[in-house]
């Protein structure tokens, strides 16, 4: 009989060991959005620069989430950034700090537009000599497609984003996390 139950509490204790799995499966995803770069008199002092996230849901339960906060070699990211969902082609501006759910078994497709800055050096600023129109008045422009950008840039996108990740706020059967998934671009 003591057998019988020693096996009991074994068996409990192991899957109350394996109960807490992965719930949401987090990373970056290949997007095709616009980048943009923003000028102070004449010169290049930041990138909009899109990044897609992919959460996806594997849980049997809904998971909300609240926070993607970017962040520098593991420090806080003061810069602006601005979070959307695409629905028909079009970006849609949402919350970062309001609880969003994601369904079970769903998953849910989001973009980050993070401010990157620009070095004021010469060889820099010659990268986006060919964007900047001399009679421009406007301090945001269009310079075309995220994967045109990487072809032509992929150092310059390598040097800003080396050591950069993710980090997103899920609540889970009130349940706070913290998840950390390095920027791929």
């Amino acid at each position: 009989m003591n057998k019988i139950l020693y096996i009991i509490v074994i068996s409990l204790l192991l899957t109350s060991c394996y109960s807490s799995k992965k719930k949401i499966e987090v990373s970056c995803k290949e997007i095709n959005e616009d980048v943009f770069i923003r000028l102070n008199k004449g010169k290049v002092i930041s990138i909009d620069y899109p990044f897609g996230i992919d959460l996806k849901n594997v849980s049997n339960k809904n998971i909300s989430f609240s926070s993607i906060a970017y962040w520098e070699n593991d420090i806080k990211s003061f810069k602006a950034s601005l979070l959307y969902k695409k629905e028909k082609n079009a970006l849609i501006e949402i919350s970062k700090t309001e609880y969003k759910q994601i369904k079970s078994l769903d998953n849910d497709i989001y973009i980050l537009y993070t401010q990157q800055a620009i070095d004021s050096t010469k060889a820099v600023q010659q990268l986006f000599e060919k964007y900047i129109k001399k009679d421009n008045i406007r301090n945001k422009i269009n310079i075309g497609n995220i994967k045109d950008f990487n072809k032509e840039n992929s150092a310059l996108i390598n040097k800003m984003t080396i050591g950069d990740s993710l980090h997103i706020r899920i609540k889970y059967d009130k349940k706070i996390e913290n998840i950390k998934i390095p920027v791929n671009y």
